[in-house]
């Protein structure tokens, strides 16, 4: 139980990665040439859903600082340095689509 606010911040984390590859299709048409002709491929722009997981990973990072105060989740990994600092990082990678 003491795990699940770590649960959480990975979540951010595949969050903001998933955002980040959605803001960045950007509506491309790609036209594959064969035999027979060209066929002709589009692939939309996924800007609402990239939207949507930013939020998605807000709501976790809230829930995430809860749960660890909630359960007074002290853990040699939430009490170092290293993971204060890649917990930083995580948030970085999650909100950076919204640059």
């Amino acid at each position: 139980m003491k795990q699940l606010p770590n649960f959480f911040t990975l979540l951010n984390l595949i969050f903001g990665c998933i955002s980040i590859v959605l803001i960045l299709q950007t509506g491309e048409t790609i036209v594959v040439m064969d035999d027979g002709g060209g066929t002709q491929v589009t692939l939309p722009e996924k800007i609402w859903w990239g939207a949507l997981f930013i939020f998605a990973a807000a709501v976790v990072d809230f829930f995430d600082g809860f749960l660890a105060r909630l359960l007074k989740a002290n853990s040699v990994m939430g009490g170092c340095f290293i993971f204060d600092f890649w917990s930083g990082q995580i948030k970085h990678i999650s909100f950076s689509s919204l640059v």
